[in-house]
């Protein structure tokens, strides 16, 4: 979470405006409390998402596919090993 104190200061001093506080609310960094509390406005951005199990989800798939991505990256670096001892063969013969 955002330090309230330091959002509101700088509230309050103009250096952040209403649309930056929503953005913050929605992206869970600040809560719907405290942006009715240091703009003195009720909040009416999107509502923020919810943590936990899409959360737990998101990181499963993400696992997921960063195993993906390291097995294709292995493939790619044996491939890449193959075709350069198929060159180096092939000048071998050539130049022999």
């Amino acid at each position: 979470m955002v330090n309230k104190e330091i959002t509101k200061k700088n509230y309050d001093r103009g250096l952040w405006s209403i649309e930056m506080l929503n953005s913050l609310v929605g992206k869970n960094k600040l809560s719907k409390a405290e942006f009715e509390e240091i703009t003195g406005q009720a909040y009416t951005g999107p509502e923020p998402p919810l943590p936990g199990p899409v959360v737990e989800t998101r990181l499963s798939a993400l696992e997921a596919e960063n195993a993906r991505l390291k097995a294709q990256n292995e493939l790619q670096a044996q491939q890449q090993t193959f075709l350069e001892d198929c060159l180096l063969e092939m000048g071998n013969i050539v130049y022999a």
